[in-house]
Order: structure tokens, then sequence, then C-alpha cells
């Protein structure tokens, strides 16, 4: 039975959809603490089933000196079980690096695993290399324009300057003035 809940007082009624949605709320809460308890139970009555088998095959048996293995309460007795198998071999866990090709796996090469996403990431890569390539052909054009509109105004300064020299009378100087119209034409006849 779900647990009982205080209500507000005076607060407004509750509507369908939200008396379904407490209902179900409560359920879900009262199934995990059953579940809680029931675990907790089991717990209690086998605590010896905890441990996974692997673990306890682990720990059964061991290795004596000479490399049998041997029951876990049979070490002081010397008492051969079996000998030990060529599949279990002694790993020294102290040692600095231990090579997998001295155990036989120089043939097994570990393929790596195929990357799901290489295609949407070489996509992605190949669309980050075409815009950076745009940017840097903007950032080019716009120092190209740039250094035209520069050259364009210092000529076009340069041309003005010697178009407004006067004499000391205040007369404009005509020797630099022509000197200036004969520039425009050669520049029209050789382009």
């Amino acid at each position: 039975m779900p647990p009982k809940t205080f209500k507000k007082r005076g607060g407004k009624p509750m509507t369908s959809h939200e008396r379904s949605i407490k209902k179900r709320k409560d359920e879900r809460i009262h199934k995990s603490s059953v579940k809680s308890q029931y675990y907790k139970e089991i717990a209690k009555e086998n605590p010896a089933d905890d441990t996974p088998d692997y673990v306890k095959e682990i720990f059964e048996r061991t290795i004596d000196e000479n490399g049998n293995v041997v029951a876990y309460g049979d070490r002081n007795n010397n008492s051969v079980t079996r000998p030990m198998a060529t599949s279990e071999k002694e790993y020294d866990l102290d040692a600095a690096s231990s090579s997998d090709d001295e155990e036989g796996k120089a043939g097994q090469k570990r393929r790596p695993k195929p990357n799901r996403y290489k295609d949407e990431l070489e996509d992605q890569q190949r669309k980050k290399r075409t815009i950076e390539e745009e940017r840097a052909e903007r950032q080019r054009q716009r120092e190209e324009k740039e250094k035209a509109r520069k050259k364009y105004y210092r000529e076009r300064n340069n041309e003005r300057r010697k178009m407004l020299v006067r004499n000391e009378r205040g007369q404009p100087n005509m020797n630099t003035q022509v000197s200036v119209l004969l520039e425009k034409m050669h520049k029209k006849k050789l382009v």
C-alpha cells in the first residue's frame, strides 16, 4: 500500500490528471521500497551468495612452490590435486612491463574498433577546411583592395598637389600642370 501523503489545506482540488500522476508516483515509490526490503532479506539469509563464482574459483585454489595447483586448505599438507595446465601461466605482477608477444599472442593483433562517426567527422573537417580557405581568400582579397585603394589615393594626392602648385605671385604653375597632363596621356597610350 502506498504511503499516505498529507495534503496542504486551502489548496485547489487536484485534477484527474494530477491524481493519476500522483498515484503512479506513489506506486513507484512503494514498489522500490518493497524491492529494497526484499533484497535486504535475501542478503540476511544467504550472506555467502554475494561473492561471484569466478572470485570463489580464484580464492579456492592456489599454486604451491612446484607450480602445482592445490586446494586452499591443503597448502601445508603438500597434497597435489592436479598439475598446472599449460594455459595457466604464472604472471609476474611486479615486473615493469609484460609483453603479450611472449605469451603466444603475436599472431593475434587487435583490430581497432571502427569509428561510427568517421564519415561525419571527415565531413566536418572538410567543411572546416573549406570555410578556412574561403576566409583566407576573402582576407587576401580585402588586403588587395586595401592596397589598391591606398595606391590610388596616394597617386591622386600627388597629382592634386602638382596641380595646385602656385608661383610667388599666386598664379598656377603651368609647367607642373602640363607635365601631369602629359603623364596621363602616356598612361593611356601604354594601356
